[in-house]
């Protein structure tokens, strides 16, 4: 599907919720807190909003690039607010409860969205492709005690001044990929979900 798609559908969400008696609540909406789209509502003392937000998700050997439409109650926020010029709906994980979500997976290099499994299939499918064609070689590395040590050492080695560190109880799992050139790139994706990565010059033997 197309991102077309996606607006029809967040569309077709809001014009649903106005059909089962929700109220856009104008005066909670004021300022984005990074979300690409949202419209907050009200209904019987509760305050909902359907969100669109983008997220990046990192696997052992992929890249996914999530949307997801979520519909989230408040639970910050509450009572008659109708009055008031100006209140700010919280619309965070800490600050919500979802009680509905949509997700769509982009697939990499295509303006394309497809289910999760079938975009980790594609999306494995294209990195081949391209490391064949660069003439490059990449491994998963083990991430044992050991191991995680010597990584660890690696980034602290070649990272950029600025860059957080990195402990060895910090790697879920990394990656290393050598370039014709003579450069490596070690990817390390951290137990929080987030990833690092490293570059430097590699001996061939």
């Amino acid at each position: 599907m197309k991102y077309a798609e996606i607006n029809k559908a967040f569309t077709e969400a809001v014009a649903t919720k106005i059909a089962q008696g929700y109220t856009i609540c104008t005066n909670t909406m004021g300022g984005t807190q990074g979300e690409i789209a949202f419209v907050n509502f009200t209904k019987d003392g509760k305050f909902y909003a359907l969100t669109l937000d983008s997220e990046h998700h990192y696997g052992d050997d992929n890249y996914l690039e999530v949307y997801a439409m979520r519909w989230v109650v408040s639970t910050e926020l509450s009572g008659d607010c109708g009055g008031r010029s100006h209140v700010t709906m919280w619309r965070g994980e800490k600050d919500t409860t979802t009680l509905e979500e949509v997700r769509w997976y982009k697939v990499e290099r295509c303006d394309w969205f497809v289910g999760e499994e079938e975009a980790k299939a594609i999306t494995a499918k294209i990195r081949e492709r391209w490391h064949r064609e660069r003439g490059e070689e990449e491994w998963t590395l083990k991430v044992d005690k050991k191991a995680c040590k010597t990584i660890a050492a690696i980034y602290k080695r070649f990272k950029m001044r600025g860059d957080a560190p990195l402990a060895q109880k910090d790697i879920l799992s990394a990656r290393v990929t050598h370039f014709k050139n003579g450069r490596s790139l070690l990817y390390i994706v951290k137990q929080t979900g987030s990833a690092v990565s490293v570059s430097f010059n590699y001996a061939r033997n």
